[in-house]
């Protein structure tokens, strides 16, 4: 966590969960982390599931893939880049209306740039309600 910057309220929003199931997590009070939590924490920390699970194993989930042969490997859907931290970042930091407003704008963006997204063409026919149609 301290290497990436995160905080432990951050960790708990990345995982859905709350603070105090992460400061349980840390202190050993829970004794496992299974099935989307665990996946969710080690996407967040970076990490391998498996090292995150139990200890064993490499620790980098990408020294994992990189045992994989090139052709076989495909991209890691839980893995996220500095300005994808940052935006998730900034996306936790809105109030919830700013949250949905944020999102509506995305899926404008991605009915303007449809090959940008990966979106369905239910979801580019039918746009969600706006934001403020939602908190009414």
């Amino acid at each position: 966590m301290k290497a990436l910057g995160l905080r432990q309220v951050d960790l708990a929003r990345l995982c859905q969960v709350a603070p105090a199931s992460v400061a349980q997590w840390r202190n050993g009070r829970t004794k496992e982390i299974a099935g989307e939590k665990l996946l969710l924490a080690a996407a967040a920390l970076q990490c391998s599931p498996k090292w995150l699970a139990t200890g064993k194993g490499p620790m980098d989930a990408n020294a994992i893939a990189s045992q994989t042969p090139i052709g076989t490997r495909e991209p890691d859907p839980w893995q996220i880049d500095a300005t994808a931290r940052e935006a998730l970042r900034m996306f936790q930091a809105l109030p919830p209306l700013g949250q949905a407003e944020a999102l509506d704008y995305l899926k404008y963006l991605g009915t303007k740039h449809p090959s940008s997204f990966k979106t369905t063409g239910a979801q580019q026919r039918d746009p969600v309600p706006s934001a403020a149609k939602r908190a009414a």
